[in-house]
This record gives structure tokens, sequence and C-alpha cells, in this order.
């Protein structure tokens, strides 16, 4: 798999700035020759590496994984989705035999993978924060957002769908989100009524929280690493394949959120409760407390 395909980047830069902040030196390294501009955090090229520094590998990036296990530094892989581990892993027994001595994972569903796949007894868990300032809810109306990257066959079958069996609500808008700035992605999350899960061969999936947290109830699929938050408290959820049965779940929230305001206001708080459990200070803290046992020296001040 093409290192650029793999997603997360924006989580490991969140990361670098959250430890510069806490008062580590941390900086997002990069291959010889690639555009430093850009980056959002102190950055510097794989060849400054020195022997004794901390480096955190994205799961599937077995090249540089390969490229730097001569190099005696303290390396971590850090996954944000099991289902890219044998990208990395390459048939490999554990992330060991390229010298990593820690991991880390984004949901306790990634690590008890780890567990299961590598035998690791222990990986950290740095659960992504969701920022409740940002995404927040704003003024509702009768509408349904999407996105659908990652079921763009399924969408189509699922709306269609519901377009045919639920007339009643003709009416009712429904907004892809596609390429928009987190910003705008917001703003329609805090405005709809109904947020359609596609999740798909997920770590963790954080649309369905950033829409719960937008105040918007969750309908369709966890994609797997939506276990670690998928109740029946705070969202209408349905299993792999059955796409029919969430096509009845997505008329069944436009019921919900436009006939019965009770129910719709129980969902909604489920969903709020469920998000705050994601909160960016939580995800600091674990980030932090990881870091300083696993390289204390690293840390600059006491802060």
């Amino acid at each position: 798999m093409p290192e650029a395909t793999v997603g997360g980047i924006a989580t490991l830069w969140r990361h670098v700035r959250l430890l510069n902040e806490a008062g580590f030196h941390a900086v997002a390294a990069f291959p010889e020759g690639m555009p430093l501009a850009g980056c959002p955090v102190p950055s510097i090229y794989e060849a400054q590496l020195r022997a004794g520094d901390g480096i955190v590998f994205p799961e599937a990036w077995r090249a540089r994984l390969i490229r730097l296990q001569g190099l005696p530094a303290t390396k971590v892989v850090f996954v944000q989705n099991h289902f890219l581990l044998e990208h990395g892993l390459g048939g490999a027994k554990d992330y060991g035999v390229f010298g990593v001595s820690h991991a880390m994972a984004c949901s306790q569903v990634i690590a008890d993978a780890l567990g299961e796949r590598c035998g690791y007894q222990h990986v950290a868990v740095v659960r992504c924060g969701v920022d409740s300032e940002l995404f927040r809810p704003r003024q509702k109306r009768p509408a349904i957002a999407y996105m659908p990257r990652k079921r763009p066959l399924e969408c189509v079958h699922i709306l269609g769908r519901f377009r045919w069996r639920f007339p009643e609500f003709q009416h009712v808008p429904i907004v892809e989100i596609t390429n928009r700035p987190m910003a705008q992605v917001a703003e329609i999350l805090g405005q709809a009524a109904v947020f359609l899960s596609l999740s798909h061969l997920e770590g963790l999936g954080l649309p369905p929280l950033e829409a719960m947290a937008a105040g918007a109830l969750v309908v369709g699929f966890h994609g797997e690493g939506g276990r670690e938050y998928a109740t029946p408290d705070n969202g209408l959820w349905v299993d792999e394949g059955q796409l029919d049965a969430c096509v009845t779940a997505l008329g069944r929230a436009l019921q919900i959120a436009i006939g019965e305001p009770e129910t719709y206001e129980q969902m909604l708080a489920g969903g709020r409760q469920t998000a705050a459990r994601f909160s960016p200070e939580a995800e600091r803290r674990a980030l932090v407390e990881f870091w300083s046992d696993v390289a204390p020296a690293a840390r600059r001040t006491n802060s």
C-alpha cells in the first residue's frame, strides 16, 4: 500500500503539537527531499534523527520501518487502524523485528487486535479527542448529513431506497460531506438532525463521535472500530452488510427526530455523554503519560 494513502497524519501532527505544549521536544520527520513547508508542527528530515531519539511509526509504513530499523532509537508503532496491520508487518510475528519496543493504539478495539495478532500484553490506548467547542449543536433542521467516502456503492443504495420507502420524508434535505474544511463539517453536523454513519473497516471512527458532539442522531454502521462506543443509547446501529436494515433505521431516525422529541433528546443526550469520553483533555493526558514513561528524557520542562 502506498504510504500516501494511509490516513491519520493529522492525528500524528496533533500529537507532536500536544507534546511540545507539554514540554517535550517533538518533531515530525519526513523522508529526505520531501518539502517541509505546510507542516503545522516542528519538522526535520529523517536523516537528522539521532540515536536515542524516540520515533513513532504508523502501523502500515513497512518501508520506513525497514529503513530505520538499525537506528538505535526508542521506536513506537502508533496503530490507528488494525485492518492495516498486515501492510506493515508483512508476515512478521510482531513489530519487534523492526526494533519497535512499544505499541500505542487509538482505541481498545485496536489494542485487543494487537494483543491477538502480535501477542502484546500491554498496549497504551490514546483515544482521539473530539473538539466539543467546534463540534457543537446549532440551529437544527430536519436534514440528513452523510460522508460517502468509505461506502460509495452502499450509500447510493441506502439513500435511493430510503427515498422510495419513506415518501413522507421526500422534503428532507440530504447533505453530502466531501472535501470540506473542518469548520464547515462541524457546521453541517451541528445543523443536521440525523447523521448517516457509513463507517467501514475503522480503527475507531471519528465522524459518528463528532456527529454526537454536534447533536445529530447517529444511524448506520459502526465500521467495527465503532464498537468502542456504539450502544443502543447513542444511536440506531446496524450490523455489517445489513443495507436494508440501515434503510429502515434511517427512516426510524427521521421519525424520532421529527415526531418524538422526548426520545430524540434522550438519544442525543446519550450521544453527548459518549462523545464527552473522547475529550481533547483526555487525549492529552494519555499521550503525556505514555511518553513520560517511554522517553522521560525528551521532556524539557516539568510542565
